[in-house]
């Protein structure tokens, strides 16, 4: 199988988490459906990043008249064949290595997204997405700010700088609302958001995401020395409780048994 059928095969997957996940929130099967294909280029595809999705459930007359004004995108995979009456299909491109999407669906219905490789991609598809959070519903504070989202998804795109801790430390950084981060910018259509980092501010993101990357890498050895000296308390008969760390903040974590 070719690195792109690889990622369009596993991916299918997440769409139909999507599916899932919008089950609690489904009273009655309408008629009318949003599907949303998120394309990856770029760094994100070349580099790997994290992309969270956002389902904004709406009144469905504010979802057809949102559809209606959103300019058409580039065309949904052609693998989908004809959209079935009522289903509204747009597509989305994110290149960032961060990026928020959010889209509306009608209120009580079901919706599906899913992520393929961009048409010019160049780069070779990764081989496998993670989910890396499932959040419950909460009030948007960027792009559909004030709206309701039915519950996000943290999803990772896996690339040569972006292992599972890479993704969650971006991903926090991205949550973070304190006067020391960057705003975070949306591309707004009426249907479908697309917020991110502005381009000028991603040196300042990158090293920051560095920093607390290397930050977290030390945390977990420290905590794997402190398991290593407790465990050695255990055999000895001794109290877990009495190690110490004996290290200094600069130095790599260290441990010692202090009875």
């Amino acid at each position: 199988m070719s690195p792109r059928a690889a990622l369009s095969a596993c991916l299918l997957a997440v769409a139909l988490g999507a599916l899932l996940a919008a089950t609690p929130h489904v009273r009655a099967a309408g008629p009318e459906r949003m599907d949303l294909t998120i394309y990856v280029k770029g760094d994100l595809i070349a580099r790997g990043g994290v992309i969270v999705v956002n389902p904004v459930p709406v009144p469905p007359e504010q979802w057809r008249a949102a559809v209606t004004a959103t300019a058409p995108g580039l065309p949904p995979p052609a693998d989908l064949g004809s959209p079935p009456a009522g289903e509204a299909r747009l597509t989305l491109a994110v290149e960032s290595r961060y990026a928020n999407v959010q889209f509306l669906f009608p209120e009580g219905t079901r919706y599906t997204y899913r992520l393929r490789p961009h048409p010019d991609a160049r780069a070779p598809a990764p081989p496998d997405v993670q989910i890396l959070e499932v959040a419950g519903d909460y009030e948007l504070s960027v792009g559909f700010a004030g709206q309701q989202t039915s519950g996000d998804r943290t999803i990772r795109i896996p690339g040569p700088d972006t292992d599972e801790r890479d993704a969650r430390v971006l991903a926090v950084i991205a949550r973070d609302r304190s006067a020391r981060q960057p705003r975070i910018a949306c591309a707004a259509q009426p249907a479908i958001q697309l917020c991110t980092f502005p381009q000028a501010d991603w040196p300042a993101i990158s090293e920051r995401w560095r920093r607390e990357r290397l930050a977290l890498d030390r945390e977990y050895r420290r905590m794997e020395r402190l398991d290593e000296c407790q465990q050695a308390a255990e055999r000895d008969g001794r109290r877990r409780s009495a190690c110490e760390l004996v290290s200094g903040e600069n130095e790599e974590p260290r441990y010692e048994y202090r009875p």
